[in-house]
C-alpha cells in the first residue's frame, strides 16, 4: 500500500526537481500541512459525493430501462428507444445523460435527458438544459448525430427532458423553469427508483405517442438494470463490476491466480460495459482516459495493487481483499476498501497540493550538480 505520509507518493515532479535542502524543507512543510486536514471530515465528503453520484446513476438507469429496446415500457408504448448514454462524449462534455430516438420516414425524433438531483438547484437545471440546447442545436452537432445514426437524409426533431426524483418536485414552482428555459419542447419527468416508475409532471411532448405513453406512470420494473456505470461515474461503480467479472472469468478458466489481471483486460471489461453514444475514435480516447482514472483510484484506495512484491504472476494488477475468495467477495470489498483507505490518501494529496502551492524554493538544483 502506498505511503500516504510520504510526499513522493503524490509527486508530479515538483518534489523531485528540488535541491536536497529544499526537499527537506518541503517534507517539513508537508508534515505540517497533513495536520490541517481531518480524515473523518474527508470521509464525510467522499461519502456525500458517492451518495449523490449513486442517486444520479439510479436516475440514468431508470431512463435507460424505460426506453430499452428489449421490454422497455416507454419504448413499447411510444416507439422511442434507447441509443446510448453520454451522447457525443469525447467530442464535448455536456450535462446530457441519455439519448433515445424514434425514426420516422422523413425525420428522427430525439430525446435528450438530463438527470438532476436536488429541487433547490433549479438554476442548474435551467443552465444544463440551455447549454445542451446550444450545443445540440448547432448544425455541426446535428450532423454528427446523423452520421452516428446513419440518417443523413432525414431531419432531427429534438426534445429536452429534466429527469429528477419524486421528492425533488414536491412543491416546485414550475413557472420559474418555464420563464428561464430557452428550449422547446421541454418537460420535467420524475422518477421513483425504489418502486421503479417514471411519470411526466410538467411541460410539453416531442411526439403525440410519447404523450400517450405517459398518461399513466411508466413501470420499468420488468427490466433489470441495463448498465452498471457511465462516463464519469464514481470509480466504485465500474470497479465493483469489473473486479467481479475479472475474478469470475479467471475462476471459470482456471487462471494461474484468479485475482490477477493485465491492464488490457481491465480496459476490455470497461469497454464491454460502457454504452456511450459517440464516434468510435472518440470512444477509444474516452475509454483510455476513464480507465486510467479508475485504475488510479483503485490503486490509491488499495482495492488494487501493482506492487510486484504482491503479485504471484507476471500480470499487471492484483485485486486486494481478505477472507473468502471468489468474485462476489471481491466485489463486496470494493466499496468498503474505498472508504477505509481513500480518506487517508486524499488527506495526503491535499496536503501535498497545499504545500506545493505555498512552497518557495531557496536554492537551485544546479547549485548541487
Amino acid at each position: 500500500m502506498r505511503d500516504v505520509e510520504d510526499p513522493t507518493t503524490f509527486d508530479d515532479g515538483t518534489y523531485e526537481g528540488l535541491s536536497p535542502r529544499d526537499q527537506d524543507r518541503f517534507e517539513e512543510e508537508f508534515d505540517d500541512k497533513l495536520g490541517e486536514f481531518s480524515e473523518d471530515a474527508i470521509e464525510m465528503e467522499l461519502r456525500s459525493e458517492y451518495d449523490h453520484q449513486k442517486e444520479h446513476l439510479d436516475l440514468l438507469k431508470a431512463a435507460c430501462a424505460a426506453f430499452h429496446p428489449e421490454d422497455g415500457a416507454a419504448k413499447s408504448d411510444s416507439d422511442f428507444k434507447l441509443v446510448g448514454v453520454n451522447p457525443l462524449a469525447g467530442t464535448r462534455q455536456t450535462p446530457v445523460d441519455v439519448a433515445a430516438i424514434r425514426p420516422e420516414y422523413n425525420c428522427v425524433y430525439v430525446l435528450l435527458i438530463c438527470c438532476e438531483i436536488g429541487g433547490e438547484r433549479r438554476d442548474e437545471w435551467v443552465e444544463n438544459v440551455n447549454s445542451v440546447h446550444r450545443y445540440f442545436d448547432s448544425q455541426e452537432t446535428r450532423q454528427q448525430i446523423k452520421e452516428k445514426l446513419e440518417i443523413n437524409t432525414r431531419e432531427l426533431d429534438i426534445g429536452y427532458i429534466s429527469l429528477t426524483r419524486e421528492d425533488d418536485t414536491t412543491g416546485m414552482d414550475f413557472s420559474i423553469l418555464d420563464r428561464n428555459c430557452d428550449v422547446s419542447p421541454y418537460a420535467v419527468w420524475e422518477c421513483e427508483t425504489g418502486d421503479k416508475w417514471l411519470r411526466h409532471v410538467e411541460g410539453s411532448f416531442v411526439h403525440s405517442d410519447l404523450r400517450d405513453a405517459f398518461q399513466d406512470e411508466i413501470d420499468y420494473s420488468r427490466r433489470e438494470d441495463p448498465l452498471d456505470y457511465a462516463v464519469g461515474s464514481h470509480s466504485v461503480f465500474p470497479l465493483e463490476e469489473i473486479v467481479y467479472r475479472i475474478v469470475k472469468e479467471n475462476t471459470e478458466f482456471n487462471a494461474d491466480d484468479e485475482d490477477e489481471f493485465d491492464h488490457s483486460t481491465f480496459v476490455e471489461h470497461y469497454n464491454d460495459g460502457l454504452q456511450v453514444f459517440c464516434r468510435q475514435e472518440n470512444r477509444d480516447s474516452l475509454i483510455e482516459n476513464q480507465t486510467e482514472a479508475i485504475l488510479h483510484d483503485g490503486l490509491a484506495a488499495n482495492i488494487l495493487t501493482d506492487d510486484h512484491n504482491d503479485l504471484n504472476t507476471d500480470k499487471d494488477y492484483r485485486v486486494v481483499y481478505s477472507g473468502s475468495r471468489g468474485p462476489r467477495h471481491a466485489r463486496s470489498a470494493v466499496k468498503r476498501r474505498f472508504f477505509e483507505n481513500m480518506p487517508a490518501y486524499e488527506k495526503g494529496r491535499r496536503a501535498f497540493d497545499l504545500t506545493k502551492d505555498k512552497f518557495e524554493p531557496e536554492t537551485n538544483l544546479g547549485d548541487y550538480q
